[in-house]
């Protein structure tokens, strides 16, 4: 039986959704609601594992020519996500490198880049993601296409909220891989 407005109850038959129409369903839906939010951030992870696998199999079979790829991929990305941040107001150096530290917070369990820079013992002038092997460089991929795409969807106003969302999403992958990853993996 289910309950309609008036408090009164009626039958209702059980219907069976294809994967597609949940899918569907949920983008059309009310956000406000947390079913409805929860069901599109399924979707959205679910979409963006989808294209990344798929990017894999496009990826050069050796570990250099992967890497290689992969980085000019994060290039991309941080070169977005630096002007979606700008939009939330970073102007100077120390917003730019709040908002990167907060994705690095998120996936690397509190480190920032410089905590990751002195952990892998690089020089002062070297980038962490020039050093990470291609899996390390797919985490951070998977991060930063998901903050671009909520940071494009919510546009937030102030930096602060597009360092959270950053931090968000890197949390939301280093979840996401925890249970599948043994800890060491997620160090790169």
């Amino acid at each position: 039986m289910l309950s309609i407005g008036s408090g009164a109850k009626r039958s209702g038959d059980d219907v069976r959704l294809s994967r597609y129409a949940c899918y569907l369903i949920a983008q059309n839906a009310d956000p406000d609601k947390t079913v409805v939010a929860q069901a599109q951030t399924y979707f959205a992870v679910q979409t963006r594992r989808q294209e990344l696998a798929d990017e894999l199999d496009e990826l050069p079979r050796d570990e250099d020519g992967k890497r290689l790829k992969l980085r000019g991929k994060m290039r991309s990305l941080d070169t977005h996500l630096a002007d979606v941040a700008h939009k939330a107001g970073a102007e100077k150096p120390k917003d730019y490198a709040d908002f990167f530290d907060s994705g690095y917070k998120g996936l690397y369990d509190g480190e920032t880049e410089n905590d990751i820079h002195e952990r892998k013992e690089l020089e002062p002038k070297e980038a962490i993601l020039d050093h990470m092997g291609s899996d390390g460089l797919i985490y951070n991929a998977f991060r930063a296409t998901l903050t671009k795409q909520k940071l494009e969807c919510e546009q937030p106003q102030q930096k602060e909220q597009a360092n959270d969302t950053h931090h968000e999403m890197g949390a939301a992958v280093r979840k996401t891989l925890m249970p599948l990853l043994s800890t060491s993996l997620l160090q790169w």
